[in-house]
């Protein structure tokens, strides 16, 4: 979906809404304005939490495989997680960074390529 779609469709939903129509939005479909009740995962601190295992079992340069950098849960999983390795003192090197699409594939073609 192209960000010219998906802001035209936010742009309806606001709209219904705006009208009285009652609603919630799941996860990060309205982080920006606020204009609409929503319900999200904890990205941030579920991240933050693996990050916190596997320094614990002694993994100090772990590889990243993100989601989608349209998806605004990509951003806060990947500030979650590399936030605890920086105060830990093991910053995340940028080229241990990958994106991905969320598919088992892209997953492990990313950890091919990193070997």
């Amino acid at each position: 979906m192209t960000d010219r779609r998906r802001d035209a469709e936010f742009v309806a939903v606001a709209t219904l809404h705006s009208r009285g129509l009652p609603m919630v939005l799941i996860d990060d479909r309205d982080q920006q304005s606020g204009q609409i009740p929503s319900i999200g995962t904890t990205n941030h601190s579920g991240a933050a939490s693996a990050a916190r295992h596997l320094l614990e079992t002694g993994r100090h340069k772990p590889l990243v495989i993100t989601g989608p950098s349209r998806f605004g849960c990509t951003q806060q999983r990947l500030d979650g997680f590399t936030s605890v390795y920086a105060d830990a003192g093991h910053p995340v090197a940028e080229e241990r960074v990958m994106l991905g699409d969320l598919k088992r594939g892209s997953g492990v073609d990313n950890v091919k390529r990193a070997i």
